[in-house]
């Protein structure tokens, strides 16, 4: 699944997840969010985007 990928390139990077949690967004072309808390958070984003995944920093 997208979150084991998600934990997996973090984790790989020496990355933590202090806490993490989704919800399907049906206003938006979006299925699901991720909202996640990380231990580093400029690196964590920096990471995710190089590694494909859309990181939104500002959702309303």
């Amino acid at each position: 699944s997208q979150l084991y990928e998600i934990a997996k390139t973090l984790g790989n990077n020496h990355v933590n997840i202090e806490y993490l949690y989704t919800f399907a967004e049906k206003s938006s072309n979006v299925s699901t969010i991720a909202v996640l808390r990380l231990d580093d958070n400029e690196n964590g984003i920096k990471v995710l985007n190089q590694n494909g995944f859309k990181v939104v920093e500002d959702f309303k």
